[in-house]
């Protein structure tokens, strides 16, 4: 199955709005509670600057993909894009925004 995945800080109110987001909207996701001190390891594991760091597994077929979607911000605006879409043409969230994200490679 198909889920998210978000490394987060404790404390993080970026980090609280996403996940507060996706359990709106009861999607499947992994939640990963980084320490302070380990920050700068996944500032440069993932190329990201910023926390929370966003991505998305996608299990639907042999490979297991995992796709960068970023912070809050990018993940807000990526839900908004598929809720306009799924709202236009009645399609399930989940397979909107693996279709969303593939279709950006």
């Amino acid at each position: 199955m198909s889920k998210f995945k978000l490394y987060v800080l404790d404390g993080c109110p970026f980090c609280k709005r996403a996940l507060d987001r996706i359990k709106s909207l009861g999607l499947d996701h992994e939640s990963i509670i980084i320490s302070h001190e380990q920050k700068e390891k996944y500032k440069i594991k993932h190329e990201m600057e910023t926390f929370p760091q966003i991505f998305f597994i996608d299990n639907t077929n042999k490979n297991k993909t995992e796709y960068k979607i970023g912070g809050c911000d990018e993940l807000e605006t990526l839900l908004d894009i598929v809720k306009t879409i799924g709202e236009k043409y009645n399609i399930k969230i989940v397979e909107k925004i693996i279709n969303i994200i593939k279709n950006k490679e």
